[in-house]
């Protein structure tokens, strides 16, 4: 073979080497802004498997500032997902990663702040995640100075620390601090609008909705999301995600002051938009159909409500698992609606595997072993 042939076959397979590197590279950056479009749709579920291809990009071209922030969003999903135990072991991982290789004084590391105080605050653990949100707070702070009270990540953080309030009772310390932050969030999006900060504004409506439904205030409730609604039609209907969640919390307040017919047609709109982007067995889904069973019963259509609340724990445990809150509160309202149906066996097994998803001892095999009811007491 000749030096000229040998050459010319060596720069080819050099050229091969490095189209398959160029591609490979132009793949792994689009992932990331692949991930960012399922953000804007709230499509949490997909984006988690993106970001992960781009913390590997980012990894092996020794992008810190890129990996790190990547896998803060991909934190965000899995909070999004309730995939908590994951959440929880890879903020740890980022924020000694963030303080490490960043510093304190760096967005990155005040948004890890935010997160861990997020999933303490999913917990129930609200003096972790009061200590956590005041470290991101005072951190974007430092870092914007004077601006900060006008920037985005702060008042976000602000509206998470009233969320945190809620969870203490403290309705009106919680609304105050919501407050800040929707005059402030609400200014960002007027002067600059975007999806993103459509999400952002949203989602302080649906804090403020929360805390008012939390304290058995559900009037001022419907007037925040009917306004929503005219104010950003074309917003809401190009994010069905996003428009299923401002009529998911509308539907409830509505059984919440006792007007069912309308709870009951916006949580079967929410139902269908949800079941279409996830399936029948997710956690969302669940949440609705508990919420429509109870607008059911409240109606008297016991039939309808049993299957309803069927339907809610059949998800919350396929996502829980067993031995969950959300699944005790499901076999209770489903005992509940037996009971009112005057079906007392049924009622009574639903008791108990309510007993026994919140306990570990209670007769576990042979629920229909237990004694029946007197159903001559109860009549």
């Amino acid at each position: 073979m000749s030096f000229k042939k040998a050459t010319t076959g060596f720069i080819l397979i050099i050229l091969v080497v490095f189209t398959v590197l160029y591609l490979s590279r132009k793949h792994d950056t689009n992932s990331e802004d692949k991930a960012m479009e399922l953000l804007a749709k709230l499509n949490f579920q997909q984006a988690v498997g993106y970001f992960k291809k781009a913390i590997d990009y980012h990894t092996a071209n020794n992008n810190v500032l890129g990996k790190l922030h990547c896998k803060n969003l991909l934190v965000w999903c899995l909070i999004n997902e309730r995939e908590f135990a994951k959440a929880k072991k890879l903020v740890k991982e980022n924020l000694g990663e963030c303080l490490s290789k960043l510093g304190k004084l760096n967005k990155e590391s005040a948004y890890a702040y935010y997160l861990k105080s997020l999933l303490h605050r999913y917990n129930l653990e609200t003096d972790l995640a009061l200590e956590n949100i005041n470290y991101a707070i005072d951190l974007y702070k430092l870092i914007y100075k004077k601006r900060a009270r006008y920037n985005l990540e702060y008042n976000r953080a602000i509206a998470l620390k009233g969320t945190i309030f809620c969870l203490n009772y403290a309705y009106n310390k919680s609304l105050e601090y919501l407050n800040i932050s929707l005059k402030e969030i609400k200014r960002i999006f007027e002067t600059k609008p975007s999806i993103y900060h459509f999400q952002e504004l949203v989602n302080v409506y649906h804090n403020i909705a929360n805390t008012y439904i939390l304290s058995d205030n559900f009037e001022p409730v419907i007037p925040l999301y009917t306004g929503l609604l005219k104010e950003h039609p074309s917003l809401l209907n190009n994010t069905p995600l996003l428009y299923a969640s401002v009529i998911y919390n509308l539907g409830a307040s509505y059984s919440g002051i006792n007007k069912q017919d309308s709870a009951i047609y916006y949580l079967k709109k929410t139902i269908g938009i949800y079941e279409k982007e996830y399936g029948s067995d997710y956690y969302l889904v669940a949440g609705a159909y508990s919420n429509l069973g109870f607008a059911y019963i409240q109606n008297k259509d016991y039939k309808n409500g049993i299957k309803c609340y069927e339907k809610s724990i059949k998800g919350r445990v396929k996502v829980y698992g067993k031995k969950h809150f959300n699944v005790v509160k499901s076999y209770i309202r489903l005992a509940d609606a037996y009971f009112h149906n005057k079906d007392y066996n049924a009622a009574l097994i639903n008791y108990q595997k309510s007993i026994i998803s919140n306990t570990l001892g209670f007769n576990k095999e042979g629920i229909k072993f237990n004694p029946t009811l007197n159903l001559e007491v109860l009549d």
